[in-house]
């Protein structure tokens, strides 16, 4: 069994494909350069910056550009290896999760998951999508996606009110608005891996 690793400082993301089953996680924040992409807030208006679509929409620029910096390689490995997959399983933590969802966005608007079971499950994700933007992603992806929360995990409370960012649907303990935990925030990054490693 072979894992793959792309860490390019934007990003840390690890894949295997065994029998059949491709599965890969995006990692939480690892690098110093990540945590500057981490607070670019700034709204980037994308007419789907990595392909075309008919519907523009804004995200979270930082997090945008820590997809893109390892979207190309990923999504080539799946062209290139499609004949041979017949599941594909993500997971994505933190900083991790914004490009978990997004590459299953993209396979899906890619129409690359046709025959393929896919699911994306992903945790502590600070909100990085505008309102348009998660209407899209959901309408997409709501039957594939599923975002883990622990309760008073802190990342759900990033990025700041003005701009309006969202997350997508979540499974787990309820939002707690009130209260801040670094602990429940390290807790769900950690099942988060661990399903990765276990499934």
């Amino acid at each position: 069994m072979t894992e793959y690793v792309i860490n390019n400082k934007l990003q840390y993301v690890r894949f295997q494909l065994v029998d059949g089953k491709l599965k890969l996680f995006f990692d939480q924040t690892i690098s110093k350069l990540q945590w500057v992409f981490n607070f670019l807030f700034f709204p980037f208006l994308i007419r789907r910056a990595y392909h075309d679509m008919p519907e523009a929409f804004c995200v979270h620029i930082g997090f945008h550009k820590c997809y893109k910096a390892v979207r190309d390689d990923l999504i080539n490995y799946v062209k290139t290896n499609i004949d041979s997959i017949y599941s594909i399983s993500i997971y994505g933590a933190s900083h991790g999760a914004s490009a978990a969802l997004a590459f299953c966005e993209d396979l899906v608007f890619n129409n690359l998951h046709q025959g393929i079971m896919l699911e994306c499950n992903y945790g502590g994700s600070p909100k990085w999508m505008s309102k348009k933007a998660e209407k899209i992603i959901r309408r997409r992806v709501c039957t594939k996606a599923i975002e883990w929360e622990n309760g008073s995990d802190m990342a759900n409370k990033v990025a700041p009110f003005y701009t309006q960012y969202k997350i997508i649907k979540h499974l787990g303990q309820p939002r707690k608005w009130y209260k801040w935990s670094i602990k429940d925030h390290k807790d769900i990054c950690k099942m988060m891996k661990d399903r990765y490693e276990q499934e």
